[in-house]
């Protein structure tokens, strides 16, 4: 409640501070609700990048609510975000994150983050946050190699920095 009414977001990271598990989050008119999870081995393959690029959420925010959002894109999100939590294998996680990033470049009107950086990149690049910046997941072979060579040596495998391994 404080932070919906004092700030400007999702209030995801606040969620997220207050679990030890995953968790699929959800807000619905102002109201944050969200489960705890798990997931499937195939995380173990992902690789967090670090871009350093942030962007400053407060702007990303107030230029998304004048927009409307059609329900279905939300629904479709929700939807393959439960899925990621049960795929079986790596591709199949890869075409979840392809899936999810399609949706949410058209709803930023951004264009995905692996065609504006990484179109040569052998694998699925996932914004993290709802407009990138800092952040993105990244599954695909040699991914270490692949972006110490593109000028970005900060990444970290995902059971190197998960509180709870897969």
């Amino acid at each position: 409640e404080l932070f919906f009414g004092s700030m400007s977001g999702s209030g995801y990271d606040i969620a997220c501070a207050g679990e030890n598990e995953p968790i699929l989050y959800r807000v619905e008119n102002q109201k944050p609700s969200w489960i705890t999870t798990s997931l499937p081995p195939a995380f173990r393959e992902c690789y967090f990048v670090y871009l350093n690029q942030k962007k400053l959420s407060a702007p990303e925010v107030a230029r998304l609510q004048k927009e409307k959002t059609d329900p279905s894109a939300i629904e479709d999100i929700s939807r393959i975000s439960r899925l990621c939590t049960q795929a079986g294998t790596a591709e199949e996680l890869a075409q979840l994150m392809d899936e999810h990033e399609k949706i949410t470049a058209a709803i930023n009107h951004l264009p995905p983050v692996k065609q504006q950086l990484f179109p040569d990149f052998e694998g699925s690049v996932k914004s993290l946050g709802a407009w990138g910046g800092d952040f993105i997941m990244a599954l695909g072979s040699n991914s270490a190699q692949y972006f110490n060579q593109k000028g970005y040596p900060v990444h970290f495998k995902f059971n190197d920095i998960a509180a709870k391994k897969v």
